[in-house]
């Protein structure tokens, strides 16, 4: 798989916490290159995926102040199973089993359905690539990957993740990294329409995993 723009996806991620940092400064410092990855990335990651919703149409031009609704978290995990060069594959899941957590200042924005409607089983592949950041003794080996969920891809296979239809998206991948061999994450931004599902319409949803290896 070609990297699609990776220096492009680095600001997409920038809101994805401590990751960010790492990433942003390898960009500005020239560090990104087309070299295999310094260390394996592969492993079982477990953790929680993190859905935030937003008002429709404001994550894309960093107008989310004052627009976040609030944000539901499910257990999950990522798996990276093979790792040829900077080529990886792997599977990741979604489950309705274990600590569910939803924060919000918005009354009834943390209701049971909702949080059913995404805290539930979801699974399926990914590919993508590591990349060099041109530093052996790098903190964060950056990767992307795209996910497939039943044989669907791109923005229908983002949509399966959420449950809505996706019809905006900077970037139809993951960005993030594995920090120390321990934290990985991935992070990425739609605009979807909800037609009711989880009780909303039309909103702008980050959907950000955060994981430690097992």
């Amino acid at each position: 798989m070609q990297a699609p723009g990776f220096r492009r996806a680095l600001t997409l991620a920038a809101s994805a916490g401590a990751l960010a940092l790492a990433t942003v400064t390898a960009a500005a410092c020239g560090l990104t290159g087309p070299g295999d990855p310094e260390r394996s990335v592969v492993g079982t990651y477990h953790g929680q995926w993190h859905f935030s919703i937003y008002d429709p149409d404001t994550i894309g031009r960093g107008t989310t102040g004052g627009s976040h609704h609030g944000f539901i978290a499910c257990p999950g995990f990522l798996e990276i199973a093979r790792q040829d060069g900077k080529d990886i594959r792997g599977s990741f899941g979604v489950s309705a089993e274990g600590m569910t957590s939803c924060t919000s200042q918005e009354a009834n924005f943390c209701s049971v359905p909702r949080v059913a409607a995404f805290c539930r089983e979801v699974s399926g592949t990914l590919d993508g690539e590591a990349f060099s950041t041109g530093s052996p003794s790098a903190e964060t080996i950056l990767y992307e990957f795209r996910i497939r969920i039943a044989g669907q891809e791109g923005r229908s296979a983002l949509g399966r993740l959420t449950g809505c239809n996706v019809v905006g998206a900077a970037e139809d991948w993951f960005s993030g990294g594995v920090t120390d061999d321990v934290s990985a994450t991935a992070f990425t931004t739609v605009t979807a329409e909800c037609g009711g599902y989880a009780d909303l319409q039309r909103v702008d949803i980050s959907v950000r995993l955060d994981a430690t290896r097992r």
